[in-house]
């Protein structure tokens, strides 16, 4: 496909003297729930013509490059901002709910994470935080524990644009101020009635923190994320009163009345930029020396907000969920627009860059400035993946996009037009190869995250070992709401869920002396299908529907008074390295007591081999794997370590090696996807450069 990456005319970097005196300042600024198309710099990119007014925005748009392909890392609040602080997916640092509003302690984000700030901070910037933080209330997340020096805003997720009640706390540090009372840095008027106005009070404070540091030898960054126009629905006179005539009313004459706050406040903010002592006079203008981003978090929240031809809003895999407006001015980069698909994960590696500094922490992004200033061809971001937990999942690709994009909808393959729209008609079924290949990118992300942990155990299973619970009768289903005992904690009960299958889950299976019994898997993982969609007959898309797990354990001991067997089958599973890099493993360690009496583990659940699966242990029971082994899509093999023996009995198409260290493999009636059909060979005088290996080259060998 032939996508234009850049307008010619506008990306070309002119290199300006003082970018290369000091490192710039950099001020970003984050919207919150802002419709799509309610900018009217947006207007070239959806093809509509909106009432609202953002003058200050369109000015900031006219000197800046504006992305018509810029997505989140997630469209709910609290992950996108986690994402775009770290430079990382949320999810793999195991985030993915909101922040709760109530001072839990689960519910924050990972702090072994280096936040923007922090790595700024060691590139010697000042930093500062005004407005919502959403990432956390307990001490080790709050902002002056994420390498923040100056706090102005509040820790929640929303409050009242008034003072009254119910209004949580804002903040200067963290101490509550009365900041209704205080005046205001730009002398903004209060609603004649109602008085101080939030949005107002976060320009006022931003412009403060400019025109106090301007001045100083120390570069500054500033993050500034307004709760505007996030609900509640609540503006001012003044703002209302602009738009008399406009056929707005109700809620949506509110939005838009709300975002004319935010332009407002930003308006302010650019002018002590140009202006930072406010004297008429720009000649101490720090303009040529600050990188100004603009962006918004998610899409539109609902219908109060206008995501112009985007399908969707906030809270779904939809483009209207998704891909939300992004402005960068930065000193000697051209105005216009850049049209590849981005993601705001890459502001981390490109602001850090800027400010002189080299990338210490993994990131998901890039240095955009290559890009935009025509140094470097092609995309940035050649395809663009996303999950939030079980809620919504996809990956776009060029022109095509793989989706789910709800918890409650089926995966989809949508062509997109140049403005976005195109979420209405699923080429799935003409188009299964693309969707292959999408699937292929998608899972390789996939592997990669964890499940969100952070959220109370309400919510989530903060273990990753289940451990099959023997006492509950004859319950088969993985399923049932008390089948599994918690591995962290072996006297509690648990449920396993489709948020649990992950790089880092594992499954125990310990024999019943008293009784066979048979572990139906019947759980799919997050990225699949919802289970009532199931039960309706509709099916997963091969490989995003499989539990994915690390390890299964076949573990006890077995002292029974007649021959026993566990028989583990139903859907197939996929077998991947743990998220620290151990390699996926089936756990052969059950003993049998010494007794005429025997314990055989059948597993008859298909297994697909993302990466090479080891099979060790040094158990004596019967060990018999029926179900079919093969590899993902890259070349992909089994090494049996340990003294245990086992044997195979399906369709085996795995193409790599078949490794043998120790113990016996035999095939006993399998068909491996070439002769022969059976071989057994003991361990006992073969180092593990003498063991039997089946390789590629369709023969069995004894080196």
């Amino acid at each position: 496909m032939t996508h234009t990456c850049r307008r010619i005319c506008a990306l070309l970097l002119t290199l300006c003297p003082q970018a290369a005196l000091a490192a710039p300042n950099v001020v970003l600024i984050m919207s919150d729930d802002a419709g799509y198309a309610d900018f009217g710099f947006m207007d070239r990119f959806t093809g509509q013509q909106t009432v609202f007014k953002t003058p200050n925005l369109d000015r900031l748009a006219s000197e800046s490059v504006a992305f018509s392909n810029a997505y989140v890392p997630s469209s709910i609040c609290s992950a996108t901002r986690a994402g775009i602080l770290t430079g990382r997916y949320p999810e793999k640092f195991a985030f993915g709910y909101n922040a709760l509003p109530e001072d839990y302690p689960y519910e924050g984000w990972t702090v072994d994470q280096v936040t923007l700030m922090e790595r700024l901070k060691e590139l010697g910037y000042q930093t500062g935080v005004v407005g919502k933080w959403h990432l956390g209330e307990q001490p080790q997340w709050r902002p002056e524990s994420q390498g923040v020096d100056y706090f102005y805003g509040f820790w929640e997720g929303g409050t009242n644009y008034y003072e009254g009640p119910p209004q949580v706390p804002i903040r200067r540090g963290a101490t509550p101020i009365d900041w209704s009372a205080e005046p205001s840095f730009n002398n903004t008027p209060p609603d004649p009635s109602r008085g101080r106005y939030l949005t107002d009070a976060l320009g006022d404070e931003a412009s403060k923190y400019i025109a106090e540091r301007a001045a100083g030898g120390q570069p500054f960054f500033l993050y500034l994320p307004f709760n505007g126009p996030h609900s509640p629905y609540d503006s001012k006179a003044q703002d209302d009163a602009q738009f008399v005539g406009s056929g707005l009313a109700g809620q949506r004459l509110t939005v838009a009345s709300m975002t004319l706050a935010v332009d407002r406040a930003i308006g302010h903010v650019l002018s002590r930029i140009d202006d930072p002592n406010g004297d008429g006079d720009q000649s101490d203008s720090i303009a040529d020396n600050t990188i100004v981003v603009f962006h918004n978090d998610n899409g539109g929240a609902n219908v109060n907000y206008n995501n112009g031809p985007l399908a969707g809003y906030k809270g779904s895999g939809f483009e209207g969920g998704m891909r939300t407006p992004l402005l960068i001015r930065a000193p000697g980069l051209q105005p216009g627009v850049f049209d590849a698909p981005v993601t705001t994960l890459n502001l981390f590696p490109t602001l850090v860059t800027a400010a002189g500094g080299a990338m210490t922490t993994p990131a998901d992004g890039v240095d955009l400035m290559p890009y935009l200033r025509g140094e470097v061809a092609g995309e940035p971001n050649p395809s663009i993946a996303y999950r939030n937990r079980a809620n919504f999942a996809g990956i776009r690709k060029g022109q095509w996009k793989l989706t789910r994009p709800d918890a409650l909808a089926t995966w989809k393959l949508y062509r997109l037009n140049p403005d976005g729209s195109g979420e209405d008609v699923d080429l799935l079924a003409q188009h299964p190869e693309v969707a292959s290949e999408l699937i292929k990118e998608y899972v390789a992300f996939d592997v990669t995250l964890d499940k969100a942990r952070n959220s109370g155990p309400w919510k989530v299973h903060t273990n990753d070992l289940f451990i099959r619970r023997n006492d509950a009768g004859p319950v088969t289903s993985w399923q049932h709401s008390t089948g599994w005992w918690n591995g962290d904690a072996p006297t509690l009960l648990a449920s396993i869920s489709r948020e649990d299958p992950s790089p880092n889950f594992k499954l125990a299976f310990r024999p019943d002396a008293n009784a066979d019994y048979r572990s139906i898997n019947d759980v799919n993982r997050a990225s699949g299908i919802a289970r009532n969609l199931l039960q309706q007959g509709l099916e997963d898309l091969p490989g995003l529907g499989e539990v994915m797990l690390n390890e299964i354990r076949l573990e006890g001991v077995f002292a029974g008074s007649a021959n026993r067997k566990a028989t583990i089958e139903g859907k197939p599973l996929l077998l991947v390295r743990d998220l620290a890099g151990k390699s996926p493993a089936i756990r052969l360690d059950a003993v049998q007591a010494a007794g005429p009496f025997t314990y055989t583990y059948n597993v008859d659940l298909d297994l697909y081999l993302y990466h090479d699966l080891v099979l060790e242990g040094d158990g004596n029971a019967n060990f018999r794997i029926g179900g079919a082994m093969s590899s993902f899509d890259q070349p992909s093999g089994v090494t049996k370590r340990g003294t245990s023996n086992v044997t195979l009995t399906g369709h085996n198409t795995f193409t790599g090696e078949l490794a043998i260290e120790q113990g016996e493999v035999t095939l006993d009636g399998a068909q491996a996807g070439r002769p022969p059909a059976h071989l057994s060979g003991r361990a006992a005088g073969w180092s593990s450069e003498r063991g039997f290996r089946w390789a590629p080259a369709a023969r069995w060998a004894a080196r």
